[in-house]
């Protein structure tokens, strides 16, 4: 037996030894009998909503554990969609320096290039802010 269907059992075998066994001329007049255990089957009827209560408590705690770890994984591969997507930015990137450090090569600027701060100072000191940025 499960440890649900012990409780119940165990439940239903204290409902019987607690029902309301008062006297017909005590209920008549709307008295206990006092040899009778029936506020003890009011105090049960408590602790049975009680656990109701926590069951359907614990039933939504796991709905909501279960919800959570759904979004748990969902954040966790979207996560690693944009690593990805941040590894290949980077590569390209990197391939762009290449390519601007190359370009430089050939073009050789001068002081004057330089001076003038256009064009070419533009490409040699966007591509120095990127190494700086890198290092």
């Amino acid at each position: 037996m499960t440890d649900e269907e012990l409780v119940k059992q165990a439940l239903a075998e204290l409902g019987d030894v607690v029902r309301c066994r008062c006297h017909e001329a005590y209920k008549e007049r709307g008295l206990h009998d006092p040899d009778c255990q029936c506020d003890s089957a009011e105090a049960l009827a408590t602790v049975e909503r009680h656990i109701a209560t926590l069951t359907e408590q614990l039933e939504a705690a796991r709905a909501d554990a279960k919800e959570a770890e759904a979004y748990a994984e969902e954040l966790e591969k979207d996560q690693v969609d944009l690593c990805r997507q941040l590894i290949a930015a980077e590569d390209k990137l990197a391939k762009a320096v290449e390519a601007l450090k190359e370009a430089l090569y050939f073009l050789k600027p001068t002081e004057s290039d330089m001076e003038k701060k256009a064009g070419i100072y533009r490409i040699v000191t966007t591509l120095a802010e990127i190494e700086g940025e890198k290092g």
